[in-house]
């Protein structure tokens, strides 16, 4: 979520004209400054067992509150660390939970619209700014190592399903295979970074990881 929200179409009007005359695109929302907050009855949430956008972020104006739940239906989306848990949880099957609209997980937003899952892998920054220890970096490195390997097991199995399904399913095989291509550069990349980290020698990729 990224704009302005104000309380009438008058102010929006006002605030579009200015933002176009500067050549920014207007992101503009109108809400009812004298509204309270929304109310969340349990039964239109996730699970209480999962954390969601709207338990982590602080937002004090009740407008501003309103306008992102209306926007972003952040009481709906849920943090899930692990990604085959992620799947679960937004994807059909046994484990899908109720209520959810969309899981991020540390590399990837996961949704599913209708029987059609998606999955948008974030950009890569593996080291972060603040690993300037050796030993900080190659532990970080080595989980992010063990996060891709699992990545790549479960797209190879999850292309093994694809294979013994019908002719319909070619596109969802080269959906996978894809995704299994991009998981296996990012991890071959990890996999150079952490050895040069173990020996002291920091690599172009380690470089662009840990520029601002």
């Amino acid at each position: 979520f990224g704009g302005f929200v104000v309380g009438s179409m008058k102010d929006r009007g006002a605030l579009d004209k200015l933002m176009r005359e500067c050549g920014c695109p207007p992101n503009i929302h109108v809400t009812n400054f004298n509204r309270g907050r929304y109310e969340m009855p349990a039964n239109k949430l996730p699970s209480s067992g999962l954390t969601t956008m709207m338990d982590i972020l602080e937002i004090d104006h009740p407008a501003v509150f309103n306008v992102v739940v209306d926007s972003c239906s952040i009481e709906r989306v849920v943090l899930v660390p692990d990604e085959g848990q992620a799947r679960g949880i937004v994807y059909n099957g046994a484990g899908r939970q109720p209520n959810v609209k969309e899981a991020y997980t540390f590399h990837r937003k996961l949704w599913q619209k209708g029987q059609s899952q998606f999955e948008n892998p974030f950009k890569q920054g593996l080291v972060p700014r603040l690993a300037a220890d050796k030993t900080e970096t190659i532990n970080h490195l080595t989980r992010q190592r063990e996060d891709l390997t699992g990545e790549m097991a479960d797209k190879q199995a999850r292309l093994e399903v694809a294979r013994r399904g019908k002719d319909g399913l070619k596109s969802a095989q080269d959906e996978v295979r894809k995704h299994r291509r991009e998981a296996q550069s990012r991890l071959d990349a990890a996999e150079i970074a952490l050895k040069d980290a173990k020996v002291g020698s920091p690599t172009p990729f380690m470089r662009r990881c840990s520029q601002p």
